[in-house]
């Protein structure tokens, strides 16, 4: 039994593997190439960098829209078929940008991107570790989401190296091609839960998992539905919080690019800047998942957000004779706190929520991330570009981010799902009685 358990436990952390993989590439290059192709847009499309920034907006947005649908396809063509879907269009959406001659075709190809991106993205990335771990799920959650170092490194390296000695259309291809590899070879290994292959979550017995509420819930695969969720007052602050987080960090995030050319540095620079970012979350949100079991996702978020917030303060004060080392004391600042959020947002929605419908719920949350990701890229162009200029764009960003973090402390486990594992729990107990009465 202590050998199939084991087996049982080791199967969950592949899954989560298979899950960092989706992270960097559907995920992670979705998020990181832009930045490093914008100004390359901007040069070759004659538009303001505002107008690309809607690009981005784009594929925020259709992301999020696409999102909505996620969890009834799974239902009905399974996670496998799924991510198949997303190796097709994702890498479609590079070709599209790649071959673009005007505004409208790029603003396409971000719309397939960002579809691409839902049939393997952040639901299905997030969701797999709210379906295989309980005890851990906020490490689970903080290493899947780590990819993004990853991401940036191969990404902004890759994209840089192109950009320099070929052509900003040449680093597109080659991401779609590795696209279409990457995401297809897991296609076929992947699986969403643990009672698909008649296992529970964790390797936990049926006997261990009617001990505890959460571990009852989560083997009996037990949760509110979309539209109980949507009446409690956790989805809604949840929603507000994200929409938020969109604009204080996505929204710098996306622009810091231009902002180093803005200040005379060198591409080289931002490329370093964007790694740098992805390096530094890497420990964030491996710090974040362990803060998450220790102290729940409300304090976690909270001290991110804080850190977030400091580094977006300091870039208000960069000028182009700033010391380089100022310069970098605010981007890990950033860093430690940029995308924190993700992890923190989609343990809770698991822990307050239930995992049954996971999907669901958090494909209309991610709505709300997405809709602040589209207003804040060329938001924060627009500002950076009008009188209050750059510090007054980082201003506004780390409002955001401390705002966001207090709304998210209203968040709380709902009564629903807390009478739903007590049910779960009790049936769980009435079966393992009676099994042992009938011995």
């Amino acid at each position: 039994m202590a050998a199939e358990k084991q087996r049982v436990f080791w199967r969950g952390w592949t899954m989560v593997g298979l899950a960092f993989i989706l992270s960097i590439v559907p995920q992670g290059f979705g998020i990181y190439h832009f930045s490093m192709i914008r100004g390359s847009l901007v040069d070759a499309l004659g538009a303001t960098s505002a107008e690309v920034g809607f690009a981005y907006s784009w594929f925020a947005l259709s992301l999020a829209i696409m999102g909505l649908f996620i969890g009834s396809i799974l239902n009905k063509v399974g996670v496998r078929w799924s991510v198949r879907i997303s190796a097709v269009i994702y890498s479609i959406g590079f070709l599209v940008v790649a071959f673009a001659t005007n505004l409208p075709m790029v603003f396409v190809g971000y719309i397939l991107l960002g579809a691409g991106n839902a049939f393997a993205g952040v639901l299905i990335v997030t969701g797999i570790p709210s379906n295989w771990i309980v005890k851990r799920r906020g490490i689970a959650n903080g290493i899947i989401w780590g990819a993004t170092f990853f991401a940036s490194l191969i990404c902004t390296n890759f994209v840089a190296f192109f950009v320099t000695n070929y052509s900003y259309q040449v680093a597109l291809v080659g991401l779609a091609i590795m696209s279409f590899i990457v995401i297809m070879a897991v296609s076929f290994f992947i699986v969403w839960r643990p009672q698909d292959e008649g296992l529970l979550p964790d390797g936990l017995t049926a006997k261990k998992a009617s001990e505890k509420l959460e571990e009852a819930g989560s083997a009996k695969v037990v949760g509110l539905t979309r539209g109980q969720a949507m009446k409690t007052r956790t989805f809604w602050v949840m929603f507000v919080a994200i929409f938020l987080i969109g604009i204080g960090e996505m929204g710098p995030f996306q622009n810091l690019v231009m902002f180093t050319r803005s200040m005379d540095f060198d591409i080289a620079l931002g490329a370093a800047i964007m790694s740098t970012i992805g390096f530094v979350s890497l420990f964030a949100k491996l710090g974040c998942g362990y803060l998450i079991d220790k102290l729940g996702a409300r304090i976690a978020y909270l001290i991110c957000e804080v850190l977030a917030g400091g580094g977006l303060v300091l870039m208000m004060f960069i000028t182009p004779e700033s010391s380089i080392a100022f310069v970098w004391v605010s981007v890990i600042l950033f860093g430690f706190g940029e995308s924190a959020a993700i992890v923190c947002f989609t343990s809770a929605c698991g822990k307050f929520m239930g995992v049954k419908n996971y999907a669901q719920i958090f494909g209309v949350i991610f709505l709300a991330k997405a809709l602040g990701d589209a207003v804040g890229s060329p938001l924060i162009a627009a500002i950076s570009e009008g009188a209050l200029g750059w510090s007054g764009a980082f201003g506004i960003a780390a409002a955001c981010c401390l705002i966001s973090a207090l709304v998210f402390f209203l968040a709380r486990k709902e009564k629903g799902l807390i009478e739903l594992e007590e049910q779960a729990a009790a049936e769980m107990q009435r079966t393992l009685h009676n099994e042992s009465s009938n011995v």
